[in-house]
């Protein structure tokens, strides 16, 4: 068995990426405007969190990955701004970003569109699936999907809201499925690890993302081991961060990162994005391959 568990929110089943089966990094990331006379703690640690995406994306680039992965970064937010393309090059692709547009006088945009960013994601996958992996020996190759989520779902961005008449609006597709039944399409697929780093302010009411990949025994097990393996240093550990890792074993992989100063965000996520990514970043047979090349 791989290092992958089966349950019910990922499994067994993907095959060591390759050119006919490359893996897929995907890194979705809330550029959510602060609210009026609030602080936005997600703006603070959009720097620590873009470092973190660039020091991942010069690793797989530096040790020649581009033929084995595709890295992706999707931004959404709740409303026009100006967007940074902190890691375009010729190795990372980012998809149309997402917005949602406030074309009505409603008062203050107090949240995203979780569902859309959560479907787009969906999109990705089956997008990869179809035109970078070769099907003829049914490959499912590892996919990583770590989310950066900065709001909870802005319910009025489930309705088209007529711009001329105040008040006016219809339903669109995202209105008859929660938040949950978007994760759920991502999480039923079993070569895919699902993560999410939450900033959002817990005052404001809303859907969140409550549902992820869990943290696996044989995933855990084989990250300490290949620390070790491989001379990770102290400092840049699992344990570092979770002096008790075993603990995370059957836990989602969902982690409120507002509880962490600038300085301890960026060793916390530099440590679990490691882990989150690790189903990408080893072979199937869980010796290791690859993984090397990410933590050395």
């Amino acid at each position: 068995m791989g290092i992958m568990e089966r349950s019910s929110n990922g499994g067994p089943g993907y095959t060591s990426p390759a050119r006919q089966s490359p893996g897929l990094i995907l890194f979705m990331v809330d550029r959510s405007l602060p609210r009026t006379g609030s602080t936005n703690r997600l703006q603070a640690a959009l720097d620590v969190v873009y470092t973190q995406i660039r020091a991942i994306k010069d690793r797989f680039q530096s040790n020649n990955k581009q033929e084995t992965f595709r890295f992706v970064v999707m931004e959404f937010a709740n409303a026009p701004q100006r967007f940074n393309n902190y890691c375009i090059d010729d190795f990372v692709e980012n998809v149309d970003v997402i917005q949602y547009t406030k074309e009505f006088n409603q008062g203050s945009i107090r949240g995203t569109s979780i569902k859309k960013a959560l479907d787009e994601a969906n999109n990705c996958i089956k997008h990869h699936l179809k035109a970078y992996v070769n099907h003829s020996r049914n490959r499912k190759p590892p996919i990583s999907i770590i989310m950066f989520s900065g709001n909870p779902h802005e319910t009025s961005s489930d309705r088209n809201w007529n711009p001329q008449f105040h008040g006016v609006s219809t339903p669109t597709e995202y209105s008859n499925h929660s938040v949950d039944y978007y994760t759920k399409l991502i999480l039923n697929r079993d070569h895919v690890f699902f993560g999410v780093f939450d900033f959002s302010d817990n005052e404001i009411k809303g859907e969140r993302v409550e549902n992820a990949s869990r943290i696996t025994e044989s995933l855990m097990k084989s990250a300490l081991s290949a620390e070790e393996r491989y001379g990770v240093l102290k400092g840049d550990r699992i344990r570092d961060v979770w002096p008790n890792p075993m603990d995370l074993v059957g836990k989602p992989f969902i982690f409120p990162a507002t509880e962490f100063n600038s300085q301890q965000l960026s060793k916390f996520l530099a440590v679990m994005l490691k882990l989150g990514t690790f189903t990408s970043t080893s072979s199937d047979n869980d010796d290791g391959t690859g993984f090397s090349d990410f933590w050395g």
